[in-house]
């Protein structure tokens, strides 16, 4: 009796039909195709700040924030709270106020980031740059790399003259 159950079984098996391959169109069963991904967008961004000495403005993601290294920190110097602007909008960065609240010599973050950069820094091979107006320099110390999570360092350094000065400074990544 289990004999016959057994190749009753297997004849019924034998005479369904598999389907070995996936279908042409996943939408056909439910399913999505999944598309491309979008092509990296460039960014652009004017930024206005009253520098006195030496920060960095790092872009990672669709955020920005401060690190200072010399002298006051952006928008500190002589106890005021100057915002930094950003395509128009102020953001006024929260700091540790450490050793003072203008954060001298620091080598501080800012506590804050400022979130809102209309697209993203790219993550795939790009070029940054930078210009402006501004009495002292500014440069990329940093391009994105795989190796910084694809994050844009630029320096705004006014070392060379006494006192603080407005920057203002275009900055430009463009994929590759």
């Amino acid at each position: 009796m289990r004999g016959a159950r057994t190749l009753a079984l297997l004849a019924l098996v034998a005479g369904c039909s598999f389907e070995t391959s996936a279908p042409a169109n996943l939408d056909d069963v439910g399913g999505s195709v999944d598309a491309a991904p979008a092509p990296a967008l460039p960014l652009h961004l004017r930024v206005n700040a009253l520098i006195d000495g030496r920060s960095r403005l790092i872009l990672t993601g669709d955020q920005l924030y401060w690190f200072h290294l010399d002298y006051s920190a952006p928008g500190r110097l002589d106890g005021n709270t100057l915002p930094t602007t950003i395509d128009g909008v102020d953001w006024f960065p929260s700091w540790p106020d450490v050793p003072d609240a203008e954060n001298r010599d620091c080598d501080c973050r800012s506590l804050d980031a400022w979130s809102g950069l209309s697209v993203p820094v790219p993550r795939v091979a790009s070029a940054a740059s930078v210009s402006g107006d501004m009495r002292g320099a500014a440069s990329v110390v940093e391009q994105a790399t795989i190796d910084n999570d694809f994050s844009v360092v630029i320096e705004l350094d006014d070392n060379e003259s006494s006192g603080a000065a407005p920057y203002v400074v275009d900055i430009a990544v463009e994929p590759l």
